[in-house]
């Protein structure tokens, strides 16, 4: 439509516009990557930063301070070194000529069967840290063996394996077993393992929240107008009575 109404202008106009979806979408993902490192890793395992919990000195708050920017600039590398390593992956992408739909395919397989399960980390109280896991790595076997063996069952089975494990009743296949696997796994371990008695986990759980404090911005001035009743950082059995 473009073409035909615009002509050549069109046609500059949705190539400058493929390129700038292209790279949002790739600069999305790179701060998303750089982001669960700092976070989820460095700043929870390599470099955590505890102090004991309520009324922060101010030394305290100038350790915080400098720790902060100091993980802003780790957060500022790591996004640098994944926009550097993305040019050596589509030179790689390129080289192996991978079919087009198989770049969509290979992060569904390796990403679909923890979707449930993640959902349900935030939606249901009863998730537990290995129902998490048994279900994101059960749903993934279960639907690659799943794609697999209906993959072999098609005319020339695994020989034509492009054709074959593109199929559409393979795919759908592949995505209903992992999805309900990953799901139907993760909710009958949480219950197993801990999830009909979440009061277990709640006093680690209210710990590991209280950690996340900002000594610039403490729990208990942040609250403080809230809070009236409680002296010092209250426990979860204490927040728990004045919310019922």
């Amino acid at each position: 439509m473009s073409q035909i109404t615009l002509g050549k202008t069109g046609d500059i106009m949705m190539c400058a516009l493929t390129i700038l979806v292209v790279m949002q979408a790739v600069s999305a993902q790179i701060h998303s990557l750089s982001a669960l490192f700092v976070y989820d890793v460095y700043q929870t395992y390599v470099n955590p930063f505890r102090v004991e919990l309520g009324v922060y000195k101010e030394p305290q708050i100038a350790d915080y301070l400098y720790y902060n920017r100091r993980a802003v600039f780790v957060r500022h590398a790591v996004t640098v070194f994944f926009s550097i390593i993305t040019f050596p992956a589509a030179l790689i992408y390129m080289s192996v000529h991978l079919y087009v739909g198989y770049e969509v395919i290979l992060l569904a397989i390796f990403a679909l069967s923890t979707v449930l399960p993640v959902c349900l980390t935030v939606t249901w109280h009863r998730t537990t840290p290995l129902g998490l896991i048994s279900g994101s790595v059960v749903g993934l076997v279960a639907g690659v063996a799943a794609w697999l063996i209906f993959t072999a069952e098609l005319p020339g089975g695994l020989t034509d394996f492009v054709m074959n494990s593109t199929h559409t009743l393979v795919w759908l296949t592949f995505i209903v077993t992992c999805l309900g696997a990953g799901g139907i796994i993760c909710v009958l371990v949480s219950l197993f393992s801990g999830g009909l008695n979440p009061a277990m986990y709640a006093e680690e759980e209210w710990a590991k929240c209280l950690q996340l404090d900002n000594p610039a911005k403490s729990w208990i001035l942040q609250y403080a107008a809230e809070t009236a009743s409680y002296l010092g950082v209250p426990s979860y059995q204490q927040v728990r009575f004045t919310v019922s």
